[in-house]
């Protein structure tokens, strides 16, 4: 190969005898044995290359052709593809004039490129303008491998330095670098014409490298394959940690990935891309409607609390009960509006506190989390009957609307995020402010409370009568309520926070969670709006500093 350029500075036209193979092609037209098809190179040798003055790519394009504007070689497994964008619509004379090709992006394996020189120069880089002329074709093909073999004529063009310099002492050059190419003919007419009878006869095998050869290797099918499932099932795990919206494109992508290469017909190839991205995608949409929408800002979902003055009630013994009503309207992160309206007694409240006083007197364990654990467990097995009336509110919501668990758990949490909090605690206000801290400065900023409360929680029926409540006593009113609907919850409690909060054992994928007996239980704050089931205060994220007192798990 000599040095000769032309009229631009930085490219060679060369001319070259082609010995190559390439994987059968899709089939685009067949008229009687002969299949008119696609070339897929896998390994081109080129050799007997010359450098010819500056041709026109157009006036070669006669006869019988292949053409590719750019055509790179595999340097190693990461380099080993080549993007290709071609229009997805084709335009005939022909019925029914308008083609649509559902392939129009494309990722080819790039060819193995190898133009020797002499016994220390070898060239493997990118061709220009390739045109590939004169096809011989063997017609013998092993049903252990359909690649196609030919020789043929090849115009292309390179940029300098067109050749890669190794060390004379690290070449050992054999005496044929190519495949052998049994049986050719010429192919008078047709464009890309191979025949069709391929089953009866065998060809010779690739070319292999030995030990310090320079000599080009066939792509290792195994090495790729593993490679790209290992980048699948990698990416998938990422998405899962940190993506989850992620997790099912990823998915479809990797199996239809998997499954096209056993589909060879395009009729099939289209089908089959059809059903996994239309079930694919109602599959993403319904993901999508039901746990991943963006949270609505707070101005949106203001909701509204009416307390009806009480009414005097003759119960069945002759005594007078006092029942008040009560009217929540809140919304959920989806803007679905929920309305609740129930009554309660002033009777079975008074029974309530009286209970609840009893239940914290007869406590004696110094554990803190053991007390909690035992106290909240009376509670709600004491209140478990009275709740049932706002229960069935949200059940009967829950089965009109078709709403999924996790809707139907976040219609239950954001319904408590409505109430306004008060703080709640066993001692008088002013004992309660000369601790400091967290309850002091509440106290400064004049803000609600509720003293004197055994324990400082009320029970789920209290909670409901009065609608006052801070942390534990809303996480226990949210769990007496999902788990009469059938939903895995827990009460969570923090020394270290000081705080309580619900935990929710559905598949929410994201956010701070605790394994409860093998199911992940998802915490939420429920002492503020805007938050969803997984989501609580930053500072509050170390599992290691909470405590499960109550859990229930359906499964």
């Amino acid at each position: 190969m000599s040095s000769k350029t032309n009229i631009l500075s930085d490219t060679i036209y060369c001319k070259g005898k082609l010995l190559g193979y390439s994987k059968p092609g899709r089939k685009s037209l067949t008229i009687g044995k002969i299949n008119f098809s696609e070339f897929s190179w896998k390994y081109i040798h080129i050799d007997d290359v010359k450098v010819i003055d500056q041709y026109n790519s157009e006036e070669l394009k006669v006869g019988d052709f292949w053409y590719k504007k750019v055509l790179k070689g595999r340097k190693n497994w990461f380099f080993s593809r080549q993007f290709e964008l071609k229009s997805p619509i084709s335009f005939s004379k022909k019925f029914p004039w308008v083609a649509i090709h559902f392939d129009f992006i494309r990722w080819p394996k790039r060819p193995e490129i190898f133009m020797p020189r002499g016994d220390s120069e070898f060239f493997n880089g990118t061709l220009y303008e390739v045109i590939i002329s004169d096809f011989k074709i063997s017609d013998k093909r092993s049903p252990a491998d359909p690649s196609v073999h030919l020789s043929a004529e090849i115009y292309f063009q390179i940029k300098k330095p067109p050749i890669k310099v190794i060390p004379e002492n690290n070449i050992i050059v054999p005496e044929t670098t190519a495949p052998v190419i049994n049986e050719i003919k010429t192919v008078e007419d047709g464009l890309n014409v191979l025949p069709e009878d391929i089953s009866s006869t065998t060809i010779a095998s690739d070319p292999v490298i030995e030990s310090g050869q320079n000599t080009v290797v066939a792509p290792s099918k195994s090495k790729s394959s593993l490679m790209s499932l290992l980048i699948w099932f990698a990416a998938l795990f990422i998405a899962w940690k940190f993506f989850p919206l992620l997790v099912l494109p990823i998915f479809l992508i990797g199996l239809s990935n998997v499954l096209f290469r056993f589909f060879k017909k395009s009729c099939l190839l289209i089908l089959f891309s059809l059903f996994v991205f239309i079930v694919g995608g109602f599959l993403l949409l319904y993901f999508l409607s039901n746990n991943y929408k963006t949270v609505i800002p707070k101005d949106n979902r203001k909701g509204t609390i009416k307390i009806s003055p009480p009414k005097a009630q003759k119960n069945k013994d002759g005594t007078t009960d006092f029942t008040t009503e009560k009217e929540i309207h809140w919304r959920d992160f989806y803007n679905a509006d929920y309305w609740a309206r129930y009554n309660t007694s002033n009777t079975i409240f008074y029974e309530s506190q009286q209970r609840h006083q009893n239940i914290v007197s007869n406590e004696t364990t110094n554990n803190s989390i053991q007390f909690f654990t035992e106290v909240y467990g009376q509670m709600n097995k004491m209140d478990n009957y009275h709740i049932d009336s706002l229960t069935e509110i949200f059940i009967t919501n829950a089965v009109k609307l078709n709403l999924s668990p996790i809707r139907t758990a976040e219609m239950v949490t954001t319904f408590i995020q409505e109430i306004p909090y008060y703080l709640v605690h066993d001692l008088s206000c002013q004992e309660s402010c000369k601790q400091g801290g967290f309850t002091a400065q509440y106290h400064s900023e004049n803000k609600p409370c509720l003293p004197d409360i055994p324990a400082g929680v009320q029970s789920p029926y209290e909670f409901i009568h009065n609608l006052k409540g801070d942390c534990d006593t809303r996480s226990l009113l949210a769990y007496s309520i999902l788990k009469k609907m059938g939903i895995s919850c827990s009460v969570w409690v923090s020394e270290a926070y000081g705080h309580s909060i619900l935990g929710v054992g559905l598949p929410i994928g994201t956010g701070t969670y605790k394994q409860i007996n093998g199911v992940k239980h998802y915490a939420v704050e429920l002492t503020a709006k805007d938050f969803k089931i997984g989501m609580i205060a930053p500072e509050h994220t170390n599992t290691d500093n909470w405590d499960i007192t109550l859990f229930y798990n359906k499964y």
